[in-house]
């Protein structure tokens, strides 16, 4: 037999290189290469296992750079010798990068692309907008000089995907969810707590550890996922494509529909508590793939509404704000239209759009869905209900930040209450509320109340969140606030800084919540006379400020005030006067002109006004 005159070949002599391509199993190298032979063995397979018979080596994806080198080489733009971009024109590199990207670097579908822009020379841009057209279609063809290696991309797959049809029907539907999904970092969990939407076979998984490698061994024995450290799973855009162009239409509208569902019975809560947050990043591409599906399925039901809230929300949480509102008026629109006008889901909504119209100064239209919200709350949900507790301490909240402080009282004082009976004493919801009214009680002058309720909230914050939530920044924020006003400056500090560290830390340098920390520390340092340490702190916060809210928000007229007013204790007077200018059209524009804050910077404006009168009218031409 041949094979066994190359093995005896092999056995007697040595310095060979005996290259074994595409292998697919152990079973397959039985005496191959022969013992005691005198050589090297260079194995290709797309199997994760092979235990001690050979070295691994994983081979990576091309880099932009070396993929669009490949795809230019074999399109015969550049000459084979060449060994960088610059043969080419700037276009065309560009062109070649792109192409690349699309492709996912992989080399054999960057061959397959030369071949065809070489044989047909509809050159680099033809073949980039086709592709976005056609992809599937250009991944079955091939160049017909090709002889080496004549299978093409989804040939190559589709065998693939057979087999592991064949052998498992739990990998094959794991794999079809997969191919609809975001293809980086697809969350693990969402296989367990979105199992009960993804069919009988893949509820077997649910809390099956050993079903699950079982599964995973069939994927990874032909390459088509990688399973990460973190616990999450990439697969190859490529692989997607020829997986979605194999599926019916009715497949393909079956499993959108069991994914949206999953996503929905999966997502983490998106706040920072314990892991939930870096959970949540993880979440946000594949809900915006869901996204994609419900537009391409034209889908209506009620888990459509539920991503579209989370996104929004957490786009929300990241002071994204031009990008909450869209989102959550879907939501909005589609629930009531599924589950009618008085439904918690609806109140949710309702509730997250208030929130999001206080922030940014939109005080008449948060008002009015706040009220909406804690109606539909106190019929549906009860009056001692958490969420009923949650739209009282919202609509306080607004009532506080218009300065309506009679009103505001009474609703803090009512969800306290809720939320101590319902929540018990040591719940984040309750320390919300606890600093809540204690920052109202200072912001009247009732120190002595304020203390005990907001040592409590820190506590909560502590015990239940950890050192590092932003809500225990916000709490650690609010304590120093109190020592200052105190004039206990040198117990406030190192408060502020431990507050600013945090919400740097976990938010980001541009998130307004950091602004408004960078804020209060610098207020100190001012109140202290470290006027230079002060005067960057409050340059940073205005345009953290700016750059989130544009130009007309009380926020931004509180640090034009801010910094106008050190600018005056420095003598800058023609700094400081268009500052103050500013902030109070502000101020009386969003506020109104009875707020306690328009007050204060009129006060400050005039103040200003009457300071550089004098001085300009008590000089004398000389005549000349």
């Amino acid at each position: 037999m041949i094979i066994e005159a190359v093995k005896r070949w092999l056995q007697q002599h040595d310095g060979w290189l005996l290259i074994l391509d595409n292998v697919e199993s152990l079973s397959d190298l039985e005496g191959v290469p022969p013992v005691r032979a005198r050589g090297h063995t260079l194995i290709t397979t797309r199997s994760q296992a092979f235990g001690n018979r050979a070295r691994h080596i994983d081979l990576e994806t091309m880099p932009t750079e070396e993929g669009a080198l490949l795809l230019l080489r074999r399109a015969n733009v550049l000459d084979m010798s060449e060994d960088s971009l610059v043969g080419a024109s700037e276009a065309d590199q560009a062109l070649a990068r792109e192409i690349a990207r699309d492709l996912g670097g992989l080399p054999l579908a960057l061959d397959q692309a030369g071949a065809y822009i070489e044989e047909t020379q509809c050159g680099l841009q033809g073949y980039l907008d086709l592709y976005r057209r056609r992809n599937a279609d250009l991944l079955r063809e091939r160049g017909e000089a090709e002889e080496e290696y004549p299978e093409t991309v989804a040939t190559t797959w589709s065998l693939s995907f057979e087999k592991v049809r064949q052998a498992s029907a739990v990998a094959s539907d794991f794999l079809t969810v997969c191919a609809l999904l975001d293809p980086d970092a697809i969350p693990r969990t969402l296989f367990e707590r979105g199992a009960q939407a993804l069919g009988p076979e893949l509820m077997q998984l649910q809390g099956d550890e050993l079903a699950f490698n079982a599964m995973m061994r069939h994927l990874l024995r032909y390459s088509l996922l990688r399973r990460n450290p973190n616990q999450t799973l990439t697969i190859h855009r490529l692989v997607q494509i020829v997986l979605q162009s194999r599926m019916s239409q009715q497949e393909r509208q079956l499993w959108s529909e069991r994914v949206i569902k999953a996503l929905a019975l999966s997502l983490p809560p998106a706040n920072y508590e314990q892991d939930h947050w870096s959970q949540c990043l993880e979440y946000v591409p594949q809900v915006q793939c869901a996204l994609e599906l419900v537009e391409q399925q034209q889908f209506s039901f009620i888990e459509v509404a539920q991503l579209l809230r989370w996104l929004g929300k957490v786009k929300y949480e990241q002071a994204r704000y031009q990008e909450v509102e869209p989102s959550l008026q879907r939501a909005l629109t589609l629930s009531e239209q599924i589950v009618g006008f008085e439904h918690p889901l609806v109140a949710t909504i309702l509730n997250d759009l208030a929130e999001l119209y206080r922030e940014q100064a939109k005080y008449q239209a948060a008002e009015l869905l706040y009220l909406q919200a804690l109606q539909i709350r106190e019929k549906v949900l009860g009056e001692s209900d958490p969420d009923t507790a949650t739209s009282l301490n919202n609509l306080a909240v607004l009532y506080k930040d218009q300065g309506r402080y009679g009103e505001a009282e009474p609703l803090y004082e009512r969800a306290l209450q809720i939320l101590e009976e319902v929540l018990g004493g040591q719940h984040p919801n309750t320390a919300t509320s606890l600093n809540n009214l204690a920052v109202l009680y200072q912001d009247q002058g009732r120190y002595e109340e304020a203390e005990p309720l907001l040592m409590r909230a820190l506590q909560i914050c502590e015990e239940v969140l950890g050192g590092q939530h932003p809500n225990t920044a916000m709490s650690v924020g609010n304590l120093a606030r109190w020592y200052q006003d105190q004039g206990r400056y040198e117990e406030a500090e190192p408060l502020l800084r431990r507050a600013l560290q945090v919400l740097e830390e976990v938010l980001g340098g541009q998130h307004p919540d950091t602004a408004t920390s960078l804020n209060k520390l610098a207020l100190l340092y001012k109140e202290q006379g470290r006027l230079q340490a002060a005067l960057p702190l409050y340059k940073k916060a205005l345009a953290i400020q700016e750059h989130v809210w544009g130009e007309q928000h009380p926020d931004i007229a509180t640090s034009l005030n801010n910094l106008a007013t050190l600018y005056a204790q420095r003598n800058l007077y023609s700094l400081a006067l268009p500052l103050l200018k500013r902030s109070l059209a502000i101020c009386e524009q969003v506020l109104g002109a009875e707020h306690p804050d328009t007050q204060r910077v009129r006060e400050n404006y005039e103040e200003l006004r009457t300071r550089i009168r004098p001085a300009s009218g008590g000089r004398k031409k000389k005549k000349r």
